[in-house]
């Protein structure tokens, strides 16, 4: 910290959330991502009617090219669906709770919750086929 800087006070880490630099506490490129900037809900719904955005500026771009492009993604969307089956089945027990409209709903189980990002990876696939095919 330079010398005639002050730290950071509570008051200002309240004041302004891009201040924060530990809003997930995980290690990786997300550990100084904020989770949100304040408002949770009001965000979530501002990003569902495309009228904010998201910072993504710590993830990587990943690009395929030449002959096994297609191949290569159908691999890795296999070893993902494999990856999520696996986790399925190994907390099919875990009670969380679902949601819907931002609000708390029923009981579901976390497998149950991998079992339908798994079903909506599968409807996108025809999507992610005809993208690898045709965009280039």
């Amino acid at each position: 910290m330079p010398e005639n800087s002050a730290p950071e006070s509570d008051a200002a880490r309240a004041v302004s959330p891009l201040l924060r630099t530990d809003a997930v506490h995980l290690p990786g490129p997300d550990a100084a991502v904020p989770a949100h900037y304040g408002a949770l809900l009001r965000e979530q719904r501002r990003l569902i009617a495309g009228r904010s955005v998201v910072d993504m500026g710590q993830l990587e771009i990943l690009q395929v090219s030449g002959a096994d492009h297609r191949s290569w993604m159908t691999t890795v969307t296999s070893q993902v669906l494999d990856a999520l089956a696996k986790f399925a089945r190994e907390y099919k027990a875990l009670p969380t709770l679902g949601f819907t409209h931002f609000q708390a709903a029923q009981l579901v189980t976390v497998g149950k919750r991998a079992s339908l990002w798994m079903n909506d990876l599968l409807l996108d696939l025809p999507e992610l086929s005809y993208i690898a095919i045709n965009v280039r």
